[in-house]
Parts: C-alpha cells; structure tokens; sequence
C-alpha cells in the first residue's frame, strides 16, 4: 500500500504538469509602473524601423539580449537593454539585424528556448503563425489559425503573440474586429476581437480555446483613427495581460489585466459564422495602466515582452515603439510588474502561495541559465538544488513562515523520488539547453483545455 504522503507528492506533480499547460485565471493583483524609455541605439546596424513585437532572449555574455520583429523590410533586429534594480531603463543598443524569409507583415513574436533557437511570428498578410530559424532567418514552419480569421479586417490581422515561460501555450489575438464580428471601433464604441489560444506538443501548435475581448472605443470623438488589441502577454503566474494602442490626436496605450471567468469559449462552431447577434459572453478587464511612452502626444508602443526578474521586486516588462508614423523612433521602454507578494522562497511565479504551479515553472525552465526564473538558490541556474528550495517550502503562503507549512512538506528524495529524479535526468539529457521543455516528468494530457 502506497504512504498517503507520497500518494500526495504524486498527486501534486501530476497537477502540475496539468496546471502549467493552463491559463491561470488567477486573483493576483498586479501593480505595473512605467519605468522609462530611451531611443535604440542603431548605429551599429541599418533599416532599423516600424518595430512591431519584442520578446526577451535571456542573459547572453552576462546581458539581457531581446529581439525585435519589424511589419516592414522583413528583419528581426537583436539587441540588449540596460536597466537599474526597478526596471528603469537606461540604454539599449542594437547589435545586428536577420533578414526572414519568407517575408510578410510580421507583427508580434515569442522565443521558444536556445535549443530550437528559434521565434514564432504572428503576421497580418495569410494571417499566420511562422516559425524561423535564429541562425539562418528561414522559416521551420507555418501554422494557420481557425478559418474564422480569414475574415480579418485589412491592417487589422494577427497583431499579438506571446507564450508561456514553459512553452506549452501560446496566445494570438487579431487587432479590431474581424468583418463577421461588427465594426471597427469609433469614438462612441469600441471592437470585439477573438483572443486564439495553442496548445504546444514539443514544437507542434494546435488551435484550442478562443474568447471574445472588447477593446475600448477611440479616446476622442473627434480626432479618430484606431483602437485595437496590439499585443498580450502571459506573465509568470498564468495571468494574461492585453496592450491596447489607441490614436486620435495622440497615441495612448492601455495595459489591462484579462479574465476568463465565465467567458464563453467561441471556438464553438456556432460562432463560426461570426458573433454578431450571438449570445456570448466576453473575458473582462482589469485596467493596470494608461498612458503615453515618450511623453507629449506620446508614441506608437506596439510590442511587449516579459523580461527578467528585477532586484527590487517583480519581472521587467519592456515595449517596442513603431517608428514608422508621425512623432515616431525607435523608442523602447519599461515598466516595472509587481506582484502583491513574492517574498516566499519556492514561490517561482511571485503568486503568494508556493504549490504546484511554482513546481511547474522550476520542471520547465530545468537546466536553464538563460531563462533563470526558478533559481531558488540564486546560483545562476535552475537545478535539482532549486527543487529542494521548491520542496521544502511547499504550502506556504504569504501570510505563513515556512515552519508553519511543515506538514505540508513533499518527502525527502528517496525511493520513488529518486526514480523521477532518474527520469529527469535522462529528459535532460534527450533535451539539453531547452530551458522550457525539460523536466523531472511528463502526463498525458486532455486535447483541449480551459483556462
């Protein structure tokens, strides 16, 4: 008969393999502070312009290195960003550019891991997922979204992408409404738009859940052009935030925080013909922060990526300006994310609680140095070593100290842990350098999940 402690660890593994490949519709609150913004430095490389996505590539040669995707000349630019202990930028610098084939209008990007050296693109022109490669810019693979994004508006198509820290999700979302859902937005309404979520199988996308969002109408009634969802972001804790980007007299962007409780999944083929005159109900907001990157009219902050976690508390999150309009460089800029708490050792994800969705950020960022978000040790790597971190603070919160958890404790590694230990290890070494994907183990998993 099995020791009902271990029947626990079991069963608290196994939810976290479960529980990381979902979207989180957790009750954190997040607080997000701007935190500056500086102009790239591009004198090192050339057609540099109309930045559209950003992702964050993690620590290369002792700096924190991000890629920029463009919507025109068909290249991703590489460059690092220097930043004070909350996040306040203070220099970021272009160091060379890749030419993508084949081209389009690309729009948002995600970086899997330095094993597949690669980034998934979101572009407006099939509209598509692509795939290329970040050593020759050829493109590995193309996925295509539900036939319902066929409908996209023109220059309104597949503006965001973002994945998850452990890679086994990814979130696209068109910019304004597609021509079956309703209008574009104006200043007296705003749009709907269909945030599509992946699930990810190795480096295989399959198209899974989908949810209504409302953008805000135009700010001003009398100076109208757009508004739009222009990219979302899957923080460390499973919470999804949206970037809306609106322009009337001046730019003004809008950081919110998405809810899927209650949401109508519009997958559903009975919203394949469109939402209009459907009864469906949209995922809500939380709005964490409007305003204007670069000061007076402000400017056209299209991208925005998770960076590394800061000194001071929380992750860097860092936006990319679309230079190719009026008042508009190549501007980037930061903001500080913050968690009510993240003070508790083995709480990887800063949710206030250490469980198994820390568990899952540790397995599927296992061996990594580059992308170091469960080094509970602080040695530079997430290792066996933050495992025991993870383990020995299980079940505490933020309102506990560790010893008041102790009963909650998942046993030393003997016997069946060592066989899982085991088992990661020869994960590890089939997966060596691929930060998101290795781990201790591995569970089936339902085709279709909600968040």
């Amino acid at each position: 008969m099995m020791h009902s402690s271990k029947r626990k660890a079991i069963t608290i593994l196994a939810a976290a393999a479960v529980f990381s490949c979902l979207v989180a519709d957790v009750a954190t609150a997040w607080t997000v502070v701007p935190r500056g913004d500086v102009v790239l430095d591009t004198s090192a490389v050339s057609g540099v312009v109309e930045m559209s996505g950003v992702t964050y590539l993690g620590l290369q040669d002792g700096e924190h290195e991000f890629a920029a995707v463009q919507d025109s000349n068909n290249q991703l630019v590489r460059f690092t960003a220097n930043f004070t202990a909350n996040g306040t930028i203070q220099s970021a610098v272009a160091s060379s550019v890749l030419s993508l084939s084949p081209g389009a209008d690309f729009e948002g990007i995600a970086y899997t891991n330095p094993a597949r050296n690669s980034v998934f693109i979101s572009e407006e022109t099939t509209p598509a997922v692509r795939e290329y490669s970040l050593a020759s810019g050829l493109q590995l693979q193309l996925v295509l979204p539900p036939t319902v994004y066929s409908s996209i508006a023109n220059n309104r198509g597949l503006e965001s992408l973002t994945r998850s820290i452990g890679g086994r999700t990814m979130w696209t979302a068109n910019e304004e409404a597609l021509t079956i859902d309703g209008s574009l937005a104006t200043g007296s309404a705003g749009t709907t738009v269909r945030l599509q979520q992946f699930d990810v199988d190795g480096n295989m996308l399959t198209a899974t859940s989908q949810y209504a969002y409302e953008v805000d109408p135009i700010p001003s009634s009398i100076f109208t052009n757009r508004s739009g969802l222009v990219d979302m972001l899957a923080l460390p804790d499973g919470t999804m935030l949206a970037l809306e980007r609106s322009l009337s007299a001046g730019f003004e962007s809008r950081i919110y925080k998405i809810g899927f409780a209650g949401a109508t999944d519009t997958s559903d083929p009975e919203f394949d013909s469109g939402l209009s005159g459907k009864a469906y109900t949209s995922v809500s907001k939380t709005e964490l922060w409007t305003g204007g990157v670069g000061g007076g009219i402000g400017k056209n902050l299209e991208g925005l990526a998770l960076g590394p976690r800061l000194a001071e508390g929380g992750w860097l999150l860092l936006g990319v300006v679309d230079g190719g309009v009026p008042n508009g460089d190549n501007t980037v800029a930061t903001f500080q994310a913050i968690p009510p708490t993240c003070d508790l050792d083995g709480d990887y994800n800063c949710s206030g609680e250490v469980d198994a969705m820390d568990y899952a950020a540790w397995s599927d960022t296992f061996g990594s140095s580059e992308l170091a978000f469960a080094d509970g040790n602080n040695d530079g790597s997430v290792n066996l070593a933050d495992y025991t971190v993870w383990r020995d603070n299980l079940g505490s919160t933020s309102s506990q100290s560790a010893a008041l958890s102790q009963p909650s404790r998942v046993p030393e590694p003997r016997g069946w842990i060592v066989l899982f230990v085991g088992i990661g290890l020869s994960v590890s070494l089939a997966t060596r350098g691929d930060p998101h994907r290795q781990g201790i183990v591995s569970f089936p998993l339902s085709s279709k999940k909600e968040p």
